[in-house]
C-alpha cells in the first residue's frame, strides 16, 4: 500500500510490509531506506499481534520513492495486495516407513501452504495418523491441493474455512482485513490497505494510552459490522412535525446514529445533514416512497458541520446546492476533522477521519454545489456568533456559528418565533437515543478518545445552549407551543427537568426499506 503527499521535493509514503519472522529481517528494509538516503517516520510491529507485518512511514526525495518501492518488492518485503487467506484441517494417515512425511510437507510446500498445527505421535493409539492445521493463502488452488493429497493419501477433512474468522493470530492483520473485505465489499486493495494501514496507526497511539491493540481492531470490526447489517436491513425512525401553515418537518433517524431532517413544503423540499454516503440508496428508496417528487424538488441543503455522518452524502444530491460556512468549507478541504483546532496535528483526528471516510463511503458536496454563509460578525447569543440568516416557507432561520467545541465550523440554526432549534452535535439527547445507536457512536469516541476536539470548551457550549432553549422556551409556553429541539442525533426533543427529554405527543414511526444484497 501506497499514499503520498508532497513536501516540497519530500515525500511521505506508508508501506506495508510482510518480513519472514527470522533475525535481520527488519535489518534488510532498514539497509534499503539507508541506501536511498530515506527516514522512517513511523514503525510499528508487535510480534504478539502478528509475526510478519511492520507499516512503516517513509520520508524520502520524490525521485527516490519508487526506488524504495521496488526493492522492498524485489526481496518480497513490499505487501501491494493484502492477501486472502483460508483454514483447512485435515487427518492425513502416513505409511510408517523412511520419507512419507517428508513426502507430504514437499506437496504442502508446493501449495505454499502454511502449517500453523501438527499432531502426530507413532506411539499413541492411532500411530499411522498425522492431524494437521494449515493456513492457505488466496492465489493457492484449494480444490487441487486436496485431489493432490488424496491421490496419494487417505485424509479425513475436519475443517475448511474461506471466511478467514478462524484464522489464528499469527496472520492477525491478514484475518481482519478479510473480514472488512466481506463485511463492507470494498475490493480495491489500496482502500483496503489504507483501513489496515490507518487501523494500525490508531492501534499505534492508543497503546501509548495504555489501550489494547485488539480493542481497537475490534472497534473498527464493529463500525464495520454495524454499517454492513444496516445496509442489508436498512431502517430509519421518522418523527414528522408540522411546524408551521406552510411547513412540515420530518426527522429522520438513520440506523447509526446521524439525523437527516428534511422540510417539505408547497414549493421545495429542503434537508439539514444527509448522514453517510454508504446509506445513499437505501435513504433515496425512503424519500421517493414518502415525497415522489422530492427529486425534483430538492433545492437545498444546510449542513450543521463538516463530519462524514453529517454531510458524507451531500455529494450524492446533484438537484441541490449545499449551504455552509467557510470555516466548514476549510474543514472539508482537509484531511483531518480536527482542523482549526488545538488537535490540528492529531495524528487520532486524521487518521479517524480517513478511516470513517472509507468505511461509511465519503461523498461530499462537489465545490461547485456549495454556497456559503457570509463570515462577518452580526450579534452574539451566549457565545454563538450570529452570522447569517435563512428562510425555509414562511420559517426565518438565524445562523448561529460556535466556537470549535465539537469541531470547527459547527452552526446552529435557530427560529424563535417557530420554536425550532438545530444544534448539530453541540446538543444531543443521549437519553432517548437507543442502545445499538449510542454503542456505534461510543466507537467513535473510543477510537479518538473524545469526539470533540475541545472537550471543555464542549462542555461551555452546551451549557449556553440549554440556557439558550430556557430563554426561548419561555414566550412559547405562554402560547402553548415548545422549543423542539433537533440534535444531530437521537429524536427531537424538549428541554425537562433534568436535561432533553423527548415529547410524549411527537409520534416516532419506524420505517424499513429494501438493503443491499
Amino acid at each position: 500500500m501506497s499514499s503520498e503527499s508532497p513536501v516540497s521535493d519530500m515525500t511521505i509514503f506508508s508501506v506495508i510490509t510482510r518480513m519472514p519472522d527470522e533475525p535481520g529481517a527488519f535489518l534488510k528494509a532498514a539497509r534499503i531506506m539507508r541506501q536511498y538516503g530515506a527516514n522512517m517516520a513511523r514503525i510499528n510491529y508487535d510480534r504478539d499481534i502478528d509475526t510478519h507485518m511492520l507499516f512503516i512511514d517513509v520520508s524520502c526525495r520524490m525521485q527516490n520513492a519508487h526506488a524504495i518501492k521496488k526493492e522492498l518488492k524485489a526481496i518480497g518485503y513490499l505487501e501491494t495486495k493484502v492477501p486472502e487467506m483460508s483454514i483447512l484441517a485435515f487427518d492425513v494417515y502416513l505409511p510408517d516407513r523412511c520419507g512419507e512425511l517428508f513426502d507430504l510437507l514437499d506437496l504442502l510446500g508446493r501449495y505454499n501452504a502454511n502449517i500453523t498445527q501438527v499432531d502426530f505421535d507413532n506411539s499413541g493409539v492411532n500411530r499411522d495418523k498425522v492431524r494437521m492445521r494449515l493456513n492457505i493463502s488466496g492465489h493457492t488452488d484449494t480444490d487441487s491441493l486436496l485431489k493432490s493429497l488424496q491421490r496419494s493419501y487417505r485424509i479425513d477433512i475436519l475443517e475448511y474455512d474461506d471466511s478467514g474468522d478462524n484464522l489464528d493470530d499469527t496472520v492477525f492483520y491478514i484475518r481482519f482485513i478479510q473480514k472488512l473485505r466481506r463485511l463492507t465489499g470494498i475490493d480495491a486493495e489500496d482502500l483496503l490497505s489504507d483501513l489496515l494501514a490507518e487501523t494500525n496507526h490508531i492501534a499505534q497511539e492508543l497503546t501509548a494510552l495504555n489501550r489494547d491493540t485488539r480493542q481497537v481492531f475490534d472497534a473498527v470490526t464493529k463500525m464495520a459490522e454495524r454499517i454492513a447489517a444496516t445496509r442489508r436491513h436498512f431502517f430509519c425512525d421518522v418523527e414528522t412535525i408540522p411546524v408551521s401553515p406552510k411547513v412540515v418537518v420530518h426527522n429522520v433517524q438513520m440506523p447509526t446514529g446521524s439525523n437527516v431532517t428534511v422540510f417539505e413544503t408547497p414549493d421545495e423540499y429542503v434537508m439539514i445533514d444527509t448522514g453517510y454516503g454508504v446509506y445513499h440508496s437505501q435513504i433515496r428508496a425512503v424519500f421517493e416512497k414518502r415525497f415522489p417528487d422530492f427529486f425534483d424538488k430538492l433545492k437545498r441543503i444546510y449542513i450543521s458541520h463538516a463530519d462524514a455522518d453529517h454531510c458524507g452524502g451531500c455529494g450524492h444530491f446533484s438537484t441541490a446546492v449545499t449551504w455552509m460556512n467557510p470555516a466548514s468549507l476549510e474543514v472539508l478541504q482537509c484531511p483531518t476533522r480536527g482542523f482549526g483546532s488545538q488537535l490540528a496535528d492529531s495524528v487520532l483526528e486524521k487518521v479517524y477521519t480517513r478511516l470513517s471516510h472509507i468505511l461509511s463511503e465519503y461523498c461530499p458536496p462537489r465545490r461547485e454545489s456549495i454556497r456559503l454563509f457570509a463570515d462577518k460578525p452580526l450579534g452574539d447569543c451566549r457565545g454563538f456568533t450570529l452570522i447569517d440568516a435563512f428562510e425555509i416557507g414562511d420559517i426565518r432561520f438565524d445562523v448561529l456559528q460556535g466556537k470549535g467545541g465539537h469541531v470547527h465550523g459547527e452552526m446552529i440554526f435557530l427560529a424563535r418565533e417557530h420554536g425550532l432549534m438545530f444544534t448539530g452535535d453541540c446538543l444531543v439527547n443521549l437519553r432517548d437515543m437507543t442502545a445499538e445507536r449510542i454503542a456505534y457512536n461510543k466507537l467513535a469516541d473510543f477510537l479518538m478518545t473524545s469526539v470533540n476536539v475541545d472537550s471543555e470548551l464542549a462542555k461551555a457550549q452546551r451549557r449556553n445552549l440549554l440556557a439558550m432553549i430556557a430563554e426561548c422556551d419561555q414566550p412559547l409556553r405562554k402560547l402553548g407551543k415548545r422549543m423542539l429541539v433537533f440534535g444531530g442525533h437521537g429524536p427531537v426533543s424538549v428541554l425537562g427537568k433534568n436535561g432533553l427529554e423527548r415529547p410524549a405527543n411527537i409520534v416516532e414511526e419506524r420505517v424499513s426499506v429494501a438493503g443491499d444484497a
